[in-house]
């Protein structure tokens, strides 16, 4: 009997917490929400699976990485010179310097999206083993 309002009050603190999240991160979409968004969404998604390492664990963890590798290569400053030749100079946050037009968001997707494959494929090859694992010895 205890399992099993544990178990509920689990569920329910786990919901709630997705649903804040969600809707923290669509409220504050612009500045700092689109993470929050992003993690509450991917909480809403695996939700029904969140007991199965084997699927929950890869989509969440990539979730993660790919706002990690979008904000390690994404553009932290660009700032113009003045005049009518001025140059655009952006800053990245290992201290890279790029000169020229702005620099687009498409390293920085493509960084976050080759994060988030590579992480899936190995939290997925790591549960893949500990469920085995857990089931031999069951």
């Amino acid at each position: 009997m205890a399992a099993r309002r544990a178990r509920r009050i689990g569920a329910i603190v786990y919901w709630s917490a997705a649903v804040i999240l969600t809707v923290f991160g669509f409220s504050d979409l612009i500045a700092i929400g689109a993470p929050f968004f992003a993690v509450g969404l991917a909480m809403l998604v695996f939700g029904r699976w969140r007991h199965d390492d084997h699927v929950f664990m890869p989509g969440f963890a990539a979730t993660i990485a790919f706002f990690v590798g979008f904000v390690l290569v994404a553009p932290r400053v660009c700032e113009k010179g003045l005049g009518p030749d001025a140059i655009w100079t952006c800053r990245h946050a290992f201290g890279i310097t790029h000169h020229g037009a702005p620099e687009s968001l498409r390293p920085a997707l493509l960084a976050g999206l080759v994060a988030a494959i590579g992480v899936w494929f190995v939290a997925r090859r790591l549960t893949k083993g500990r469920t085995a694992r857990d089931a031999a010895s069951a």
